[in-house]
């Protein structure tokens, strides 16, 4: 298993570290990529990850599955939306600077995202997705979901990482989302 993180996430990449430094890991490595920095630490054993790593990597690549998805909880959602999701400041009128957050997936790693959306929508309510150029599904949660997200989200990383905290929103008031 690998993490790693750009340069402006290194410390929550040594958060991430500290929670799994009772496993055999390799020490971290800083590479750069053009001009950019970046930090990454391997785990080199199958074994300390057993059927989770073979649930997520079946096939030799890994993949999100509904049959993952189901063994989510609270704490290993947070820690997959403080990678991979999005917090939005909604300054239009009528919106009351509300934050608004998005989940970003890969649509090469996801391979049922019905199943994603139905297991969102059931958890945080009403849940939009959209693709966007490149390959990106959008999961686009309205204000009340937000709320619950954020308390969700705050109980595991506020402590840490502030800028992760997801504001609870002042209206229950959302921009338009597609569904699907």
């Amino acid at each position: 298993m690998r993490l790693g993180h750009g340069q402006s996430q290194l410390q929550y990449l040594l958060h991430k570290q500290k929670v799994l430094e009772d496993l055999p890991h390799a020490p971290m490595e800083t590479y750069r990529k053009g001009t950019a920095i970046f930090h990454q630490v391997r785990w080199h054993t199958r074994a300390d990850f057993g059927d989770f790593y073979d649930l997520l990597y079946s096939g030799g690549r890994k993949q999100i599955t509904p049959e993952s998805i189901e063994l989510l909880d609270d704490l290993a959602f947070s820690y997959w939306f403080g990678d991979d999701g999005t917090i939005h400041k909604d300054d239009r009128p009528g919106f009351n600077a509300s934050d608004t957050a998005k989940l970003l997936v890969s649509t090469k790693l996801l391979v049922d995202e019905g199943h994603l959306l139905a297991w969102l929508r059931e958890r945080f309510g009403p849940v939009g997705l959209s693709e966007r150029k490149g390959g990106i599904w959008v999961y686009s949660f309205r204000a009340e979901g937000t709320q619950y997200l954020g308390q969700a989200i705050n109980r595991f990383l506020a402590t840490s990482f502030p800028e992760k905290v997801i504001r609870q929103p002042r209206m229950i008031q959302s921009p338009r989302w597609r569904s699907k």
